[in-house]
């Protein structure tokens, strides 16, 4: 009688494991630092694009509910006025000057103010009774007329939709003033009122 074979138990080896390829794990890498990388720049771009706009916030802006009449005084050199009838009115900053010796009502201290006016509205505006009248705390303040430097001669014409002109006013004082106050009235429409600090 034969004796029954015992089957030998059959072992199964496990599936390989499967390694990730060197270039595969070289672009996982490249991947991670071109990602850091992007990261990197986008924040730089942020940073530098802040401190563009800090260092051109002093550049003039357009300001809402201030230096027409019935608002807060606009900033000289730094702010934009825009009346009813469209016009924009930006003066710059109070610059110190020495007027021709032909010049009228002149004084100790003399300083002219340009000031740029840019019709953005529909209809054609006329400048030649614009007026610009200063005050201050340096004593008389008077407005200078100076026709070799061309201050104080406010002669604007007629200013077309789209377009930009540029007048110089002038003041001067006795003593040297810590503030002024400029209005700006073109023709017949509302005034802007600005002022400047020394």
């Amino acid at each position: 009688m034969s004796q029954p074979q015992m089957s030998q138990p059959q072992w199964t080896n496990p599936a390989p494991k499967k390694r990730m390829s060197t270039t595969k794990i070289l672009l996982l890498v490249l991947a991670g630092v071109m990602a850091l990388a992007f990261a990197g720049c986008t924040a730089l771009v942020v940073g530098v694009g802040k401190a563009v706009d800090d260092e051109v916030s002093g550049q003039p802006k357009k300001v809402s509910g201030k230096g027409v009449d019935d608002g807060k005084s606009a900033t000289l050199g730094r702010d934009i006025v825009k009346l009813n009838n469209g016009l924009e009115v930006a003066p710059g900053i109070p610059e110190k000057y020495s007027p021709d010796e032909t010049a009228a009502s002149t004084d100790a201290f003399n300083y002219k103010v340009r000031v740029t006016f840019t019709n953005n509205g529909d209809k054609d505006i006329d400048l030649n009774l614009a007026t610009i009248k200063a005050a201050t705390d340096g004593g008389a303040t008077k407005e200078i007329v100076d026709s070799v430097n061309n201050v104080g001669m406010l002669n604007g014409g007629t200013l077309a939709p789209g377009q930009t002109t540029k007048m110089t006013f002038g003041f001067s004082t006795e003593k040297k003033p810590t503030y002024v106050n400029v209005d700006v009235t073109p023709g017949l429409f509302k005034t802007a009122h600005f002022t400047y600090k020394f």
